[in-house]
């Protein structure tokens, strides 16, 4: 059952943009999208801004990056004085039930709370769907798509978690020759001993760790920003989805892969409560001597140790907000895989490298495929939604492996994949049916807080929300002011 509600005129609202619908134009005080002063009513100003910046003289988040009208300075009554929208009057009753009152009711408060509501002002149906964001993706530059925000006291957020890849990228670069000498401990600023700036000629033995600009980045800026929004309750774990080096043209030919870079980025991460990360190429297919007729190498196990298994990312550190510490599964004998649920989510970290690979292409089955399959096979059918990491697109026959999974259960379930690999200067976030994917940003840029959100009544599902924590267009350390 729907029913009608009077908005709060406080309470930021998206009735329209670029003059659509006509009838909601002007705009009236904390109404969005407005372009400029001109699309405000009276002497309202429209305020822009980005993300998610307070409006002032209004109440709660709005749409991420819309611009609301609002007064210029303090507006002058905190009454509802000001425009707002009318609504067309009931019709009367045939028959009166009772005579009409003939003492006037109670005054009414003479200013609304200004707490954030526990539930969205607009009914169910119309706050639990997604809509065209006015973010655009770099790679197309098509409008993404966004799903219902959280509310302010999170009720309606199942869990948040950051997602981040193709970084700290240093390879060849003049401040990314940073050497340890034979004892292993002592940096030597100078590298002489190995020239890490030219990858074709350095011994795959080499001690570089190529901490330059977006190392110093991550260290000094993205992973301090991260921590303090984390510790604020945003934020359960952390998702990279691959690529930790610069990667070199060719398979197989990667002198990068050496023991000290993974142990660099391993030390640079292990800063972040509950992080996981998938394999890239660079750090996969493109080390030195990788063999893509076998499942395991010197370099892979060195990455499997490094950020798998016996590694301090082999499972969660850190209690969930809320107290939970979901139990991470490996697969055996490819531990870069992994799985765990959280309150009917489930997460598959998965091992697809752009290029071809064992695990995609020379396995005697795809290894991605078998492990879906192996796990869903064991799982009821309460899951809620589906989470997949993984560093390049995945193969549409992984996709026929959660079908079987919906078709067995007689639902289908919101499916988000997280992939990297492409490198645009923006995040891009697209929807078909239920399955909705995320590019993420490389470099130097900020990670994004994924929200799923789930309609509290159950009605209408899970739901993915993206903030971009950085959504200038630029690959230069952000800075989060």
């Amino acid at each position: 059952v729907g029913y009608c509600v009077v908005r709060r005129y406080d309470y930021l609202f998206r009735a329209g943009n670029n003059n659509e619908p006509a009838e909601a134009f002007p705009l009236g005080i904390c109404e969005g999208d407005c372009d400029d002063d001109t699309d405000c009513l009276g002497n309202l100003v429209c305020f822009q801004r980005s993300g998610y910046t307070v409006v002032p003289n209004c109440d709660g988040e709005g749409w991420r990056g819309a611009d609301y009208c609002t007064c210029d300075g303090p507006c002058e009554t905190s009454s509802p004085t000001l425009p707002v929208p009318t609504m067309a009057p009931a019709p009367p009753t045939l028959n009166p039930s009772q005579p009409p009152s003939t003492s006037p009711t109670k005054s009414p408060t003479s200013a609304p709370t200004k707490s954030p509501t526990t539930s969205p002002l607009l009914p169910p149906s119309d706050y639990y769907k997604y809509e065209t964001d006015s973010t655009v993706c770099g790679e197309t530059g098509v409008n993404n798509v966004q799903g219902p925000a959280p509310l302010a006291d999170k009720s309606n957020v199942v869990v948040q978690f950051w997602a981040f890849g193709d970084s700290p990228y240093d390879g060849k670069c003049d401040d990314c020759n940073t050497c340890i000498l034979e004892d292993g401990v002592t940096q030597q600023a100078d590298c002489t001993r190995y020239d890490c700036l030219t990858y074709e000629t350095l011994a795959d033995d080499n001690t570089c760790t190529f901490e330059g600009k977006e190392y110093n980045c991550w260290n000094e800026t993205i992973i301090p920003y991260m921590n303090s929004r984390i510790d604020q309750g945003d934020g359960a774990f952390s998702l990279h989805a691959g690529d930790i080096l610069k990667g070199v043209p060719t398979i197989s030919s990667s002198p990068r892969c050496n023991p000290y870079a993974l142990a660099s980025r391993r030390d640079l991460f292990s800063a972040i409560p509950n992080f996981l990360i998938v394999p890239g190429d660079n750090d996969w297919t493109e080390c030195a001597d990788y063999d893509i007729n076998l499942n395991t190498d010197p370099a892979r196990e060195l990455w499997r140790n490094t950020f798998a298994q016996t590694s301090p990312f082999e499972q969660f550190n850190t209690d969930f907000p809320g107290g939970a510490r979901p139990i991470i599964s490996r697969k055996n004998g490819n531990p870069e895989m992994f799985y765990f649920e959280y309150d009917n989510v489930a997460f598959f970290g998965l091992n697809r490298a752009n290029g071809l690979s064992y695990v995609s292409n020379n396995a005697p089955v795809d290894l991605n495929e078998e492990w879906v399959e192996d796990v869903l096979s064991n799982v009821t059918c309460g899951l809620e939604s589906i989470v997949l990491l993984s560093h390049a697109s995945l193969k549409p026959t992984l996709y026929e492996k959660l079908n079987a999974y919906f078709s067995t259960c007689e639902k289908t379930l919101p499916t988000l994949t997280i992939t990297g690999n492409i490198h645009p200067v923006t995040y891009c976030m697209t929807k078909s049916n239920e399955r909705i994917d995320v590019t993420v940003e490389p470099f130097r840029s900020g990670p994004l807080l994924v929200s799923i959100v789930r309609d509290p009544d159950g009605v209408y599902g899970d739901f993915i929300h993206v903030e971009d924590s950085d959504p200038s267009e630029s690959n230069l350390c952000p800075n989060f002011e």
